[in-house]
């Protein structure tokens, strides 16, 4: 099997230590943690709904993590009983809520659901209760026995797997949301007085192709708003399985930070702000080959050079909470990847090696 389709078999996150072979590097050692599939938890709520606002912050909560994406789709069968129009709700919504439902052989619907990878789902009345629809759907999505491929290249999508003949036709899906937090103070009803936040809204779903097995090729449609982010989304037809998911981002902004943060090592360090996720940084080690920064500067959408002769020790401080590197592409809180040990991709791009310094210390 392939090295492309080998890190998209990936599930798990174990920890483990490699040695270089390459006497090229002057690394010694270091830990490497593998990349997580984006799983994509779609929240059905109301403004309407009394059970929601308790529940609402909850979620979020359980539900902030790189690897998650969280969608909201405010719903409208709840408008005539409270009395209160939803101010992002559509019968859209509704709709989608009860694909599921329908797919799932169930009679009715409630808010809040929350459905992971069209997988599992449940209320999640509580971060332990959404944790573990979380976990269900993750092993449901180790269960698979085939691997695909979704990466964005200029104004397309490429969809690629070693299984030539899908076991169904799978709709390519291209959501637009709204990445602000927004919080609606609601005028009527039982939930009047109160704030409902909002997280991610869904401003659009659309189908832009099909994918059947194999290599597959789709144009994206340009962006209408560039205000709002957008995600493409693999689904087993109406209510089924959601076996990928790529983020599209906007341009990234640039890397800043404070205080004198140099190194010598060939590591694109990447912005996880939401909507961004794009590489911003690039460092180079003297003795690196030159072929892999010119790929990654090439891939980057903005770098930035440093230099200097710091050890790992110093760089593992710098990833920590509350540090200026913290936050960025697998640095996983100072753990960090060892440059030639495992690609890093952001949003489907290549983009070089994380890597740690002259591993001295």
């Amino acid at each position: 099997m392939s090295a492309f389709f080998n890190l998209f078999k990936r599930r798990k996150v174990p920890l483990a230590c490699m040695m270089s072979l390459d006497q090229g590097h002057v690394h010694t050692q270091a830990c490497f943690v593998e990349i997580m599939p984006l799983s994509v938890v779609e929240l059905f709520q109301s403004q309407g709904c009394v059970s929601c606002p308790p529940a609402l912050p909850l979620i979020h909560d359980a539900t902030n993590n790189p690897n998650l994406l969280l969608l909201t789709y405010d719903v409208t069968y709840w408008n005539s009983s409270s009395g209160w129009e939803d101010t992002f709700g559509s019968i859209h919504w509704d709709a989608r809520q009860r694909q599921y439902v329908t797919k799932w052989g169930r009679n009715g619907l409630f808010t809040p659901q929350i459905v992971v990878d069209g997988a599992s789902d449940g209320i999640g009345a509580t971060k332990d209760e959404v944790n573990q629809i979380i976990v269900q759907a993750m092993e449901k999505r180790n269960g698979m026995t085939w691997a695909l491929g979704i990466d964005r290249v200029g104004s397309e999508l490429r969809l690629a797997s070693e299984l030539s003949e899908a076991d169904m036709v799978y709709d390519v899906l291209l959501v637009t949301y709204d990445a602000a937090l927004q919080t609606v103070k609601v005028g009527k009803g039982p939930n009047k007085g109160k704030k409902v936040p909002h997280r991610n809204v869904v401003k659009e779903l659309m189908k832009i192709g099909e994918w059947k097995g194999g290599i597959e090729t789709l144009p994206l449609p340009t962006p209408t708003n560039y205000g709002y982010e957008r995600v493409a989304l693999v689904q087993g037809g109406i209510g089924g399985p959601i076996v990928a998911a790529l983020k599209l981002s906007r341009p990234a902004r640039r890397f800043f930070c404070t205080g004198r943060i140099t190194a010598i090592l060939p590591v694109p360090f990447s912005d996880n702000a939401p909507g961004l996720g794009a590489l911003v940084a690039c460092l180079k080690m003297d003795n690196a080959f030159p072929a892999n920064f010119d790929i990654a500067t090439k891939k980057a959408k903005t770098v930035a050079g440093f230099n200097g002769a710091y050890t790992t020790a110093a760089l593992c401080i710098w990833t920590q909470p509350g540090a200026p590197l913290y936050g960025v592409q697998e640095t996983n809180g100072g753990l960090i990847v060892f440059v030639g040990g495992l690609p890093i991709f952001v949003d489907g791009f290549f983009v070089g090696a994380v890597g740690v310094s002259r591993g001295l210390e």
